[in-house]
Order: structure tokens, then C-alpha cells, then sequence
């Protein structure tokens, strides 16, 4: 069943946080809870589809969380203790983004879900700290 939910996420990228108050749709099915939301980039730029899906292991904990923003080729794997890459498209062409995932954490039921991701990012040489909270309201 999805269900339609109010998101409160806040987003850490280096010293920068960023809180939003989102609107969004939630599934939880056969060991996977599914979160699709619209957000604004960039102020003036059209919203875009954002998909966080997380795979959870036996107990329910979340093991593995990817955030894919469909038809761009934005895929983040996060996985603890692990390390993934990917290229990204900017205006100045393609940049290879490397993740080290730091903490994958949440909580997830029927119609409540609580996602803690920490990760460190390495654009291009340039390594900051990022983070992303949900906590369904």
C-alpha cells in the first residue's frame, strides 16, 4: 500500500544545512520501503522527482540506500562501510562522485518512517561531509 506523507528533511552538505517540509508518497513491500518526493534545487529551477528506495534486512533494519532522480542518471548507492561511485553530469560536463557511506539508519513502518544517512563525498578532490534526514510527520 502507499501511502501520502508529510517529510521533514533536513540536508548537510560540509557546514550547510538545509530543512524542508515535503510532500511525498511511502511504500513498504517484501523487505523494501520505497520514498518518492519532489524538491526545488535551485531557487527558480523546476522541482525535481527525487526516489530514496532502502533495503531492509530480516529485522527491518535498513542495510543498502540508493537516491535516484529519474532521467537525469543521479543513482547514490549508499551501503555502510562502503565506498561507491558515479558519474555526474554539471554544466561543465561529467564529474566522478565518490560516497563513503558512514551511516545507513532508520525505522519503517506502515504509514511512519525515520532514514538517517551519513555520508563523505569526494567531488573531484574536493571532500565534505553530507547527511540526509526523513522522519515522516
Amino acid at each position: 500500500m502507499t501511502t501520502a506523507i508529510t517529510l521533514h528533511m533536513t540536508s548537510r552538505i560540509g557546514d550547510d544545512t538545509i530543512e524542508r517540509t515535503l510532500k511525498g508518497r511511502y511504500h513498504l513491500k517484501d523487505g523494501q520501503a520505497k520514498l518518492m518526493y519532489r524538491q526545488t534545487l535551485e531557487e527558480g529551477k523546476e522541482a525535481v522527482t527525487e526516489i530514496i528506495t532502502v533495503d531492509l534486512d530480516r529485522d527491518g533494519s535498513p542495510v543498502k540506500a540508493v537516491i535516484r532522480r529519474p532521467g537525469s542518471g543521479f543513482e547514490l548507492v549508499l551501503v555502510q562501510g562502503q565506498k561507491s561511485s558515479m558519474d555526474y553530469q554539471t554544466p561543465a560536463g561529467a564529474m566522478t562522485v565518490t560516497a563513503s557511506a558512514m551511516a545507513v539508519e532508520g525505522a519503517f513502518e506502515e504509514e511512519r518512517l525515520r532514514l538517517a544517512l551519513a555520508y563523505q563525498l569526494d567531488l573531484g578532490g574536493y571532500q565534505t561531509q553530507a547527511g540526509i534526514t526523513i522522519e515522516s510527520l
